[in-house]
């Protein structure tokens, strides 16, 4: 997932945020203890969109802990006197995770306040799955597509998705090239859950459990609030 990596697969980003890669990290604490954090926030955060099973109150925790986590993370570098671009996650990845998160938020609050009562909000599908597909597709057609292939491809997009629509994929190879675009299965979701939205009182409250979270996790580190 290092050397030859496709950036495009999301095989080797679920292994990575994976439980069985945290459980191997956790094996050896005082050498990963840092990357036991760091699995353990934006494993959880991933989560929160992509579990058919979450209530949105702990979705909502998940989401506001992760940006606290990244500001305390800053604070950190900045009072310390590192340089960000060593130790501080890309600014690309940085911005993304804030998009991510007022998405999360955002999506919430519409749903709970804009949208008639029991319209239940699937997170999982607010995202590119759909492009993923039709990359899919065209992977398959053409591994290594050009922009022209991929204009003369649209006439088998549509039978080639449609054939698929119609029968589930067979398990991905972790070792192919773009495996991890797949079509998903909801399979059984538990829609009245998903209707459920938190109130602004339990938002209060999920805020400040999210604080005390990011309190003790960075506390596992060394790090005390006291000095920020």
């Amino acid at each position: 997932d290092v050397v030859r990596s496709d950036k495009q697969d999301d095989n080797a980003a679920a292994r990575l945020f994976s439980a069985s890669a945290l459980e191997c990290a956790a094996q050896l604490p005082e050498d990963n203890l840092g990357l036991c954090v760091y699995l353990f926030v934006f494993g959880e955060f991933i989560d929160a969109f992509q579990s058919r099973s979450m209530p949105h109150r702990q979705r909502a925790r998940i989401a506001i802990r992760t940006r606290i986590f990244l500001s305390t993370w800053k604070s950190f570098l900045k009072k310390q006197g590192y340089a960000e671009n060593r130790h501080y996650i890309s600014k690309q990845a940085d911005d993304i995770f804030h998009i991510l998160i007022d998405g999360l938020l955002g999506l919430l609050l519409i749903h709970r306040d804009h949208l008639p009562k029991g319209v239940p909000l699937l997170l999982w599908k607010h995202a590119t799955m759909g492009n993923e597909n039709i990359f899919s597709v065209m992977c398959g057609i053409t591994p290594d597509f050009s922009l022209v292939q991929a204009i003369l491809m649209a006439p088998h997009l549509r039978v080639s998705m449609l054939a698929s629509m119609r029968a589930r994929f067979a398990k991905a190879g972790f070792k192919e090239v773009a495996s991890g675009y797949q079509f998903a299965d909801d399979g059984s979701v538990d829609y009245k859950l998903l209707a459920e939205f938190p109130s602004d009182a339990d938002l209060s409250a999920e805020m400040g459990c999210a604080i005390e979270e990011n309190e003790a996790l960075w506390a596992l580190v060394g790090v005390r609030m006291q000095i920020l």
